[in-house]
């Protein structure tokens, strides 16, 4: 199991006495961000009140930040996303919200790992890029890090570099995506990314062009997350007409 094994099991059976420490969630979270436990985390962030993540981190809020954007896998996270020429915190942002950040986690669609990639995607990935693969390596953090950065490279090529297209597609699968474009032209992004039938991908701009999805790597050097609610749409929510295209009546407010 080994020394990281066995700190989870004694943070785990003494939980209760740390949060009668008088710091309760801070205190858990730090203790498990010492052994980078992304998963548990983000559990415990659940927890903070959401006060302290109104606002960019400073000396008071770090550690609530800390803890609802952890950086586990770090290292592997810093390779891949240099060598391949990711933005950075790309790959975090992908492994929260695909995975929750639980390397064994495997979804209804079959979806494997930290940044949930399917199998015969994953195997298509590693017989292109020569990468020594099998199915149960998928659980493993590294190998899944390398394969799901590696698909995302070629999907960032595949839309020409639209980061919200290339996160949408490794979501619904580039195809899928293909046609929304096509039934949506002359839509901007933030709009159809935002009422694209996979709305849960989360990807708006925001005012200063910057794909939320980076959110956590800009906060963490400071910049402002109010950037991020800087577009909305006025009025009801849309519903997407039958052929795919986005209502033209709803625009942005400011």
């Amino acid at each position: 199991m080994g020394l990281d094994g066995e700190a989870d099991f004694f943070l785990h059976d003494r939980e209760s006495n740390i949060t009668q420490s008088g710091r309760g969630v801070e205190a858990l979270c730090q203790a498990y961000g010492m052994f980078g436990r992304g998963k548990r985390l983000l559990q415990l962030a659940q927890q903070i009140p959401y006060g302290l993540l109104s606002e960019g981190p400073n000396t008071k809020t770090r550690w609530a930040w800390d803890c609802a954007y952890p950086h586990p896998f770090a290292e592997a996270v810093r390779i891949e996303e240099a060598e391949k020429g990711l933005p950075e915190g790309l790959l975090f942002a992908v492994m929260r919200q695909e995975s929750a950040f639980d390397p064994s986690v495997v979804s209804p669609a079959r979806a494997v790992g930290l940044l949930q990639l399917l199998p015969e995607t994953a195997k298509a990935v590693a017989e292109e890029a020569h990468i020594e693969h099998t199915e149960e390596m998928l659980t493993n953090p590294q190998h899944n890090i390398r394969l799901g950065a590696l698909y995302l490279k070629s999907l960032l090529a595949k839309f020409k570099g639209n980061l919200p297209l290339a996160i949408a597609a490794y979501n619904a699968g580039p195809d899928a995506v293909q046609r929304w474009v096509g039934r949506s032209k002359g839509v901007e992004i933030d709009l159809f990314v935002e009422y694209s039938v996979r709305r849960n991908t989360h990807l708006r701009r925001s005012r200063d062009g910057k794909p939320c999805a980076l959110r956590l790597s800009l906060e963490r050097r400071g910049e402002s997350a109010r950037n991020c609610a800087g577009s909305r749409v006025t009025g009801a929510r849309p519903s997407i007409r039958k052929d795919g295209a986005l209502p033209v009546r709803y625009r942005r407010s400011r």
